[in-house]
């Protein structure tokens, strides 16, 4: 084949963009650091606790990720 060939992203730089956590994120896992339950964030920033937690859970993936 003598066209152009585009690059694409391998599997390590895809799971590395992956990995990237949001502000939210970020946000979410210091609050629950701190202790604070899913009802008390889910209230203090507007979301619901199931939000709250899933939102955490996609985090502690890409940590996983990460660290992999």
């Amino acid at each position: 084949f003598r066209g152009k060939m585009r690059h694409k992203p391998g599997a390590a730089h895809q799971v590395r963009d992956l990995a990237k956590l949001t502000e939210r994120e970020i946000q979410l896992l210091a609050l629950r650091k701190e202790g604070k339950s899913y009802k008390e964030i889910g209230e203090m920033l507007g979301i619901k606790p199931r939000t709250v937690d899933s939102q955490i859970q996609k985090a502690r993936l890409k940590n996983t990720l990460r660290a992999t």
